[in-house]
């Protein structure tokens, strides 16, 4: 009976583990829900506090954190400059192209319990022309859900932004205390 007992608990311990090692749901439904959002707002430069707080509940603390201190830094410097020089940052932020992207598509995810890595299928167009290209979303786990973390672009083009969100942001604060 005891050796009953104890391989209930173990069970039931066991399934607990595993349903908070990873958060519910696929994070491609989260990096989906983000690129929503995003499309709403279609922020150009660094979103405002508005912009940031309807994107807040898709993106973790640390990078909503970087886009609250890169847009104090954009204040800072247009307060410096009389407003008489452009952003620091202009265009598009969380993509590669400046204009940003008119649609998006979620193809792959790969996922172990502390983060995953979703390329995300972007494309603009103006009319004329489709710009298509392949960009990466960082998601981490926060509160039991998958939240955005970083954006690595991939545009192939020469003036394509490179790098990773995260570093443009903390560029941008740097830069205004210069």
């Amino acid at each position: 009976m005891h050796r009953m007992i104890g391989m209930v608990w173990a069970f039931m311990a066991a399934t607990l583990a595993t349903a908070l090692a990873a958060p519910p749901g696929a994070p491609a439904d989260s990096a989906r829900a983000f690129y929503a959002a995003y499309e709403a707002l279609r922020p150009s430069g660094v979103p405002n506090a508005e912009q940031r707080g309807r994107l807040r509940s898709h993106v973790s603390p640390v990078l909503d954190g970087l886009l609250a201190a890169a847009d104090a830094a954009e204040a800072r410097h247009a307060k410096r400059t009389r407003n008489e020089v452009p952003p620091l940052v202009e265009g598009d932020l969380f993509t590669s192209l400046f204009e940003g992207a008119t649609r998006f598509t979620v193809t792959s995810c790969t996922n172990d319990d502390k983060a995953a890595v979703c390329q995300v299928a972007l494309s603009y167009k103006d009319g004329r022309s489709e710009t298509a290209w392949l960009d990466r979303v960082h998601l981490v786990p926060v509160a039991g859900r998958w939240v955005v973390d970083d954006i690595e672009y991939a545009g192939g083009w020469d003036f394509a932004r490179r790098g990773r969100l995260s570093d443009v942001l903390k560029a941008v604060a740097r830069e205004a205390d210069r």
